[in-house]
């Protein structure tokens, strides 16, 4: 496989101007989806994007070891225990279910960054609505724990119903964080 550098800036520009006043954090999960986590992120380490995604605590470290110092999402699951006992700096991980935050909350010793993973309708993985007031006070109680941000993963589909439902979800959820974290920026 070849690429291009100079194209993968240029995609990266292209989604950043379509959405301009938002940011965009390339996804390089799973190896770059096959291109090559550190050669991908290499290419892109100088662009103005607020994070990179990758999938694995093991490909933080990997891009941390590479000598890739932009800040990381790590998106897949990771146990508490590794969660907690972490070394890498700049990293936030995604907190998957009620559970895992409980186990993580109790475990703690020094300050950690996280983002909550809300399920809005794909019935993977993530907090259910009707749990993200306790998780909130849990978050709230735990001073070690910084909330820095929610995702959700929309199930594609062409039942419109469905998908106005998901975005009802994401959406309300949204206003549930905003209004506890009022000093976030939206």
């Amino acid at each position: 496989i070849e690429v291009s550098a100079e194209r993968l800036r240029h995609n990266l520009l292209v989604f950043q101007e379509q959405v301009s006043g938002w940011q965009v954090a390339p996804v390089l999960k799973s190896n770059a989806y096959g291109h090559g986590l550190e050669l991908v992120a290499d290419i892109l380490k100088n662009e103005a994007a607020p994070f990179f995604v990758v999938d694995s605590y093991f490909e933080a470290v990997s891009l941390r070891h590479q000598g890739i110092k932009t800040p990381l999402l790590v998106i897949g699951f990771v146990f508490p225990e590794d969660l907690v006992n972490n070394f890498l700096k700049d990293v936030s991980f995604v907190i998957t279910s009620l559970e895992q935050l409980k186990q993580v909350a109790g475990l703690i010793e020094k300050s950690q960054t996280i983002h909550l993973k809300i399920d809005s309708g794909m019935r993977r993985q993530g907090l259910l609505p009707n749990e993200l007031a306790e998780a909130v006070e849990i978050i709230k109680k735990t001073s070690l724990l910084k909330l820095d941000g929610a995702c959700s993963h929309l199930a594609d589909g062409e039942d419109a119903a469905f998908s106005a439902e998901q975005i009802k979800v994401w959406s309300d959820s949204a206003e549930l964080f905003k209004e506890e974290y009022r000093d976030w920026e939206t």
